[in-house]
């Protein structure tokens, strides 16, 4: 009974073929659904996916009022298991609780169930959102544009700024990085959609080289979604402790709300084993500078450092040392802890709570007053330096117009000295 140029029959036949409706005879496409009948669907679904150990239901009960009218063995199964992982609750009235199995599913009811349903596959454990490292994710608003992006306009341009752990430093494999661990998750939760990494990592850049590298590597890729990590590199080069993160933080912000107001923008904290013998599980106050920015502009951070911080527990230098081998750059291991930490904040962010409240595309506007007043007269200036001519007349370095692969560098144009020590001012 379902025509072959419904529009719905793609997806009843991918039920059907799945196991999760129907025994073939018919589907009655605009009959009502019946709350049992959704319970049904899903526990098929459940079972489909591996979510179901039937073990865990036996000897459990359906405590509600009309329990008893539910008499099929797999619908009992069924509602056990909604119940029990939170995707139904029932309702209480004044002669008790009753799970209304008969009753017509709102569209309210689909939509929460399925929505508890998507949690509970994602997330386990009676479906709520308190992830593994959900106290390190500060989350500001949600990624309405990212998925959007992703489900409407089907493309999306992730660019990754920051150092050597961005780049991926130690690690196995490209693949084996947080930045190529977050891309994959984003290609297999939306297959449908092309996603574009950008990756502007620098090894021993900080954030104030990275407001003069967003002007040529991430605002003409058309970047939709932004990672910065520079917390390390600010501190090694005193940016952090001379208190200008937050200055150099606050220009990146300006410099990408102005030129790609559509852009959103994510923070991440990694950690080395001089923070963590120092500072314990806390980590304070490495990123306290750039938290108070990432506040005023609404942008959401992942405090990664802080997630391998509870990994290892109470500091321990052999433990350590498998994670950031040389004190600073990851292990796989390390990096699996840094990915899955921005993973579960992409989780909730696209897929959870947060995202329920998405809408259409918006523009984010600049605050008019900066928070450091400094920002306000610093316009980074981007200028190929082939375009000054200055080294056909200094003597000690040569100038070469092509692109350092050593370097893995995006900006044409590098010189190298002669000797290991001339200066040049």
């Amino acid at each position: 009974d379902v025509a072959a140029n419904a529009w719905f029959a793609p997806a009843i036949t991918w039920a059907y073929n799945s196991g999760i409706i129907g025994d073939g005879y018919a589907f009655r496409p605009d009959d009502n659904v019946t709350r049992m009948e959704l319970m049904e669907m899903l526990y098929s679904y459940a079972k489909k996916l591996g979510m179901v150990n039937e073990a865990d239901l036996a000897g459990k009960t359906l405590d509600f009022v009309d329990a008893n009218e539910i008499t099929d063995p797999e619908s009992i199964k069924a509602a056990l298991f909604c119940i029990s992982s939170g995707i139904v609750n029932g309702y209480s009235l004044e002669k008790g609780a009753y799970i209304r199995h008969a009753s017509t599913a709102s569209r309210a009811e689909v939509a929460a169930m399925v929505q508890r349903f998507v949690r509970y596959a994602i997330f386990g454990g009676n479906g709520t959102m308190d992830g593994k490292y959900s106290e390190f994710i500060n989350i500001r608003g949600n990624l309405n544009n990212v998925y959007n992006k992703l489900i409407n306009e089907k493309e999306l341009t992730v660019s990754y700024l920051g150092g050597s752990v961005t780049g991926g430093y130690g690690a196995s494999s490209d693949a084996k990085t947080w930045r190529g661990l977050t891309h994959s998750w984003l290609k297999t939760n939306f297959p449908d959609a092309n996603v574009i990494m950008n990756n502007a990592s620098l090894g021993s850049s900080g954030s104030h080289l990275g407001a003069y590298k967003i002007q040529t590597e991430v605002i003409p890729q058309g970047t939709d979604l932004l990672f910065v990590e520079f917390i390390v590199n600010d501190a090694y080069k005193k940016t952090y402790q001379d208190g200008m993160s937050g200055f150099y933080y606050e220009s990146i912000f300006r410099q990408i709300r102005e030129a790609l107001p559509e852009c959103e923008i994510v923070c991440l904290y990694i950690t080395n084993t001089s923070w963590l013998k120092q500072y314990g599980l806390n980590l304070a106050p490495a990123p306290a500078q750039i938290e108070e920015v990432c506040d005023y502009y609404n942008v959401s951070s992942v405090d990664c450092g802080r997630a391998l911080a509870s990994e290892i527990g109470t500091y321990n230098e052999t433990v350590a040392k498998t994670y950031l081998p040389d004190g600073v750059h990851a292990s796989d291991a390390g990096y699996k802890v840094y990915g899955d930490a921005v993973i579960e904040f992409l989780s909730e962010a696209l897929l959870g709570e947060t995202s329920l409240n998405y809408g259409d595309i918006k523009n984010y506007t600049i605050p008019e007053a900066c928070l450091d007043e400094r920002v306000a007269h610093f316009v980074p200036k981007y200028v190929p330096i082939n375009s000054l001519d200055v080294f056909d007349s200094i003597k000690g370095y040569q100038f070469y117009d092509a692109y350092c692969a050593t370097l893995n560098a995006k900006s044409k144009g590098y010189i190298v000295p002669s000797a290991a020590d001339n200066e040049f001012t």
